[in-house]
């Protein structure tokens, strides 16, 4: 059995709580890479992204990226192994499926439940609801270092 959950959002209540507030005073820039985000959905990725800049970061935190999922949209199961990932909804809903070895965990994330916290080299799968799911992303790495490993390869941000 493993020491450390798959899920760490519980073990983090303080900097999650930090997280929160910096999106909240962040709302602009994170309009402003929504839209970016969408545009790049035009050129065939599963995904739209934006790394984005929030000012300071809470200790343990290096980089912030903001996604945009389709909505009915199944991306390709992939893993940060260099990094946490700490997921906040922003809007729309997805179950997220987080695999570790043997350990598997199913989240909803939408209104009520708004975090996931996955752990380094945990592979996630999501399947996107009937909207859009916008979610911000903040990795314990910077992101020229961010590594996302899938079953077919792998790339930096």
């Amino acid at each position: 059995m493993r020491a450390v959950p798959v899920d760490l959002s519980s073990m983090m209540p303080e900097r999650l709580a930090a997280l929160d507030a910096l999106v909240e005073r962040s709302r602009a820039v994170l309009d402003a890479a929504s839209l970016k985000a969408r545009a790049m959905l035009q050129t065939g990725e599963e995904f739209g992204w934006e790394f984005v800049s929030l000012g300071p970061l809470p200790e343990g935190v290096a980089s912030a990226g903001l996604f945009v999922l389709p909505a009915r949209s199944r991306p390709t199961p992939h893993r940060h192994p260099n990094s946490i990932q700490h997921m906040r909804r922003l809007s729309g809903e997805a179950r997220v499926r987080l695999t570790l070895g043997d350990d598997v965990m199913d989240r909803l994330v939408g209104a009520d439940e708004r975090w996931v916290v996955i752990e380094a080299d945990a592979t996630h799968q999501i399947d996107v609801g009937d909207r859009e799911f916008v979610v911000i992303s903040f990795h314990t790495i910077p992101q020229e270092e961010l590594l996302e490993v899938t079953e077919t390869g792998q790339r930096h941000y």
